[in-house]
């Protein structure tokens, strides 16, 4: 399994990057809108982190990011972090391409 293998599901607006840990468990970010989450790629879909985007405090209370993590990922806390920033890039760059295009009138 390649690092950080990317899947797509048509039917959500989610998009997934899976990787093996270090103990030889799949997990898996899951890229949505406004959160991205990791958990464990198993039918229990344990949460291991969880990145809270900041808010400016226009509506409710304001608040800097911050990545949450379960000390049961305290093991691998240097590939959790590394591995966040790699997808929430992504997820940023994906983000700019869409307001690129509305601005200019194009689609997604």
């Amino acid at each position: 399994m390649a690092f950080l293998e990317k899947s797509y599901s048509r039917a959500s607006e989610c998009r997934k990057r899976t990787f093996t840990g270090p103990d030889g468990r799949h997990y898996r970010w899951d890229m949505h809108n406004r959160v991205v989450v990791l958990s464990l790629d198993v039918n229990s879909r344990t949460e291991i982190a969880r990145y809270h985007r900041a808010t400016l405090g226009i509506i409710g209370k304001k608040r800097k990011a911050c990545l949450e993590v379960a000390p049961q990922a305290e093991h691998m806390l240097d590939l959790v972090i590394l591995s966040f920033i790699y997808v929430e890039k992504l997820r940023m760059d994906k983000e700019t391409r869409r307001k690129r295009a509305a601005a200019s009138g194009g689609g997604p």
